[in-house]
């Protein structure tokens, strides 16, 4: 199966909003005392885009009948997709993976300002 992808959109309202969310819980005692676990190790990712203009043209597919292709081709929220975010989607200089002369297939791992 292919993952769909975000159709590209050039009315982006900027800034595209991207927040971390994060899996931890937090067990409190009788005492008051608190222990947090995480639970995962990187964080999911929320983006937030807003739309100047979404044009709807009978002749030809614009942006809105391809949102609502997306939307219907993942069934909702039911199937994944991917998105490019236009102002985050490249690496540069970082570390891919350490070969170890047979190895072929590497975890593909992004640093954030040292962390990661």
């Amino acid at each position: 199966m292919t993952i769909p992808v975000f159709p590209t959109i050039p009315q982006y309202a900027y800034p595209l909003k991207r927040t971390p969310m994060w899996k931890t819980d937090v067990q409190t005692a009788v005492s008051g005392k608190e222990t947090r676990i995480q639970r995962w190790t990187y964080p999911k990712w929320l983006w937030t885009a807003t739309f100047e203009t979404l044009r709807m043209l009978a002749s030809s597919p614009a942006e809105l009948q391809a949102l609502i292709s997306l939307y219907n081709q993942v069934s909702g929220q039911a199937q994944p997709f991917l998105f490019t975010d236009p102002d985050d989607n490249q690496v540069t200089g970082q570390r891919v993976g350490t070969g170890t002369g047979s190895q072929t297939t590497f975890q593909l791992v992004r640093a954030f300002g040292g962390v990661g």
